[in-house]
Parts: C-alpha cells; structure tokens; sequence
C-alpha cells in the first residue's frame, strides 16, 4: 500500500495512540496496517487513500445495518437530542416501546428484555442472568457455556474465555 505524507502520519499516529483491538503492533507496522476507513455509505466503506471496500463485518459491532442511513441518523439525533443516555435502574418511553416489541415477535414466553450497549456487555450479562438462574434453583453446579472456538464474542473479561 502507498501511503500519501498525510496517510503515512495518520498510519505511525494510529500505532503511537492507539491499541488496536484484536491486532498485532508489529505485524500492523510491518504491513503497513492499520487501513484508515474515513466514510461509508449503504454496504462499503471508504479508506484515506480513497479506495472502496465492501464491509464484510458489518461493521463489526454496531454498524449491520449500513451506513447513510440518514432515517436511521435522525432518529438516533432526535433521541440524543431529548436524552443520550439514563442509567441503569431506570427507564425511559423508547426502551419501554422496544421491550414490547420484542415481546411480541420473540418466540415462547420470552417476555423480558434487558438493553445494554452493544454485544461484548450483552454477552457478559447473558452469562452472569445464566448463572443467577441456577443459583436462585440451588443449581450451582452448572456453569458450563456452549460457545465457538476461536470466534469473537466481545472484549470483556467475563466472554474473552468463551472464543
């Protein structure tokens, strides 16, 4: 990859703040990583070099969904704009609305939900809503966990174990 002066900065800025989550420094300085994604737009994204490349990974972590989606952005503004965020312990009306939703279209008697703020925090408390479920039965035995060998399921300490 040929770098411009600017990318070249940007690249040695990357390897000088940042920890790059799931990636080697020196393998990242020997191949000229990190890519430096500056836009998206529907499926693909766009690095600082001005290359095109479809995202494979959904944006990994919250982004599934593509990017533009500006009825999706506005939402997301107009709920900032009201309230960004409230603590745990309490609520607020679109959390109620989402709850019952997803009542309503999960199977069984799946009736509760419990919002977090992205996947490694869900995972974590999956595990730990599993293991106050056996222990509130007298069931402490079972705290064995079915999960995938060598794949991602966040970056908390209770899930880094699972992959």
């Amino acid at each position: 990859m040929v770098l411009t002066d600017e990318g070249e900065q940007l690249r040695r800025k990357s390897l000088e703040f940042l920890w790059m989550q799931n990636r080697d420094w020196v393998s990242m300085a020997e191949e000229g990583d990190p890519l430096i994604i500056e836009g998206g737009k529907g499926l693909r994204v766009t690095d600082s070099q001005g290359n095109s490349w479809i995202d494979v990974n959904g944006g990994y972590n919250s982004v599934n969904i593509g990017y533009g989606r500006t009825e999706i952005a506005s939402a997301a503004y107009d709920q900032m704009v009201r309230m960004p965020y409230f603590p745990q312990g309490t609520t607020t009306v679109p959390t109620i609305q989402l709850a019952k939703k997803l009542a309503e279209i999960t199977p069984g008697d799946l009736s509760r939900s419990f919002p977090v703020s992205g996947g490694s925090e869900a995972n974590e408390t999956a595990l730990k809503i599993a293991r106050a479920y056996h222990r509130r039965r007298n069931d402490d035995k079972r705290y064995k966990v079915v999960s995938r060998k060598g794949s991602y399921h966040g970056t908390t300490g209770g899930v880094l174990w699972l992959g």
